[in-house]
């Protein structure tokens, strides 16, 4: 091994570095392996932007797609939500010893929707709602009352609980792609 003591006893640069590498290994870049100039990226950091870009692209895709057609299903679910609500608050009315039984549903008027209990025209707050009617927005509704007696079936007169239980299933068109179907005897809405 050379001399690596350089005048006043110290070590010298040469030989500090060839100190901590192990026998037989051969550097050819000392600049490199002494922390001197670095050039480009790690595989770590360029991997992280990668990952970064990739998550950026997949929020601005989400937000830009869809349009129209993401406001009509959306507004689909949310009549569902609404129609289910209904549905359990005549569940929840007191059964049939109530005296008169109540009669939960949804009115819509082609343009906006609402709640009702027993009187078709007797508007009631829905849930997350700022108001007792809901604008239909985009969706193309028809004109319909949906009931619910107090086992949740639906019912084609609200005026008639006691002989009126649906005796096909009820389908409503939102303009969605699918639209949304009422069980008879079940009232379940998928």
């Amino acid at each position: 091994m050379e001399n690596c003591v350089v005048p006043g006893g110290r070590l010298s640069a040469t030989c500090r570095f060839r100190c901590f590498l192990p026998r037989g290994v051969r550097v050819t870049d000392r600049k490199a392996w002494a922390g001197g100039e670095k050039n480009g990226f790690t595989l770590i950091e360029v991997i992280a932007v990668l990952i970064i870009l990739g998550i950026l692209a997949a929020v601005a895709a989400s937000r830009v797609g869809g349009g129209a057609a993401t406001e009509i299903q959306t507004r689909t679910e949310t009549l569902k939500v609404h129609l289910r609500h209904a549905q359990l608050r005549a569940l929840n009315s007191g059964g049939p010893s109530a005296d008169p039984p109540a009669i939960w549903g949804i009115r819509s008027n082609g343009n906006e929707y609402w709640l009702f209990l027993n009187n078709i025209n007797a508007e009631h707050r829905l849930p997350g709602e700022d108001a007792d009617r809901v604008n239909a927005g985009p969706m193309t509704l028809g004109t319909f009352t949906i009931a619910f007696d107090y086992y949740g079936r639906p019912l084609d007169d609200p005026a008639d609980p006691a002989g009126s239980l649906r005796t096909g299933d009820l389908t409503i068109g939102t303009g969605a792609a699918q639209p949304i179907t009422i069980t008879r005897q079940t009232g379940f809405i998928p």
